[in-house]
């Protein structure tokens, strides 16, 4: 069975990413989580419904957990998305590991890389393999989708 909980987070676009990942006073950074490699889309400052789902059950493909939040009328959320939880929520992640499938990097190697929020020993913030399978444990953060534009 799957839940959702919701949080209301604040980003502010004219801070940079790395403004942003500092504000979350983190014991250990990715160094790899950077604005070269993940660059942010935004302006002024906005809030947003963060949408923490967890499935309750283990994933072998993330494929299969972007359609899953596709078929409940999310989208992945994003690496500010994060940055805002883990700041503005700095004690969740200690519970759970919480995955952002909406910012991807691909590195040198040609390996997919999302961020996550993790609780291994301490508050941190790095980087997962696009290719692992996630377990029960996990959360996957959504925010919701975009109205179409009408011009």
């Amino acid at each position: 069975m799957k839940t959702k909980t919701v949080y209301r987070i604040s980003i502010d676009y004219q801070k940079s990413l790395d403004e942003m990942v500092g504000n979350g006073k983190y014991q250990w950074v990715s160094n790899k989580i950077s604005a070269q490699n993940f660059p942010i889309q935004g302006k002024g400052k906005v809030h947003v419904d963060l949408i923490l789902v967890h499935f309750n059950r283990d994933f072998k493909k993330s494929d299969d957990i972007i359609l899953e939040l596709d078929r409940m009328d999310l989208q992945p959320a994003r690496i500010e998305h994060a940055a805002a939880f883990g700041e503005q929520y700095p004690n969740i992640q200690c519970d759970f590991p919480i995955l952002f499938f909406g910012s991807v990097w691909t590195d040198p190697e040609g390996y997919r890389l999302v961020p996550y929020l993790g609780r291994a020993d301490s508050r941190r913030f790095s980087l997962r393999f696009w290719t692992e399978g996630w377990d029960y444990s996990c959360r996957f953060a959504a925010v919701h989708k975009a109205p179409p534009s009408s011009n």
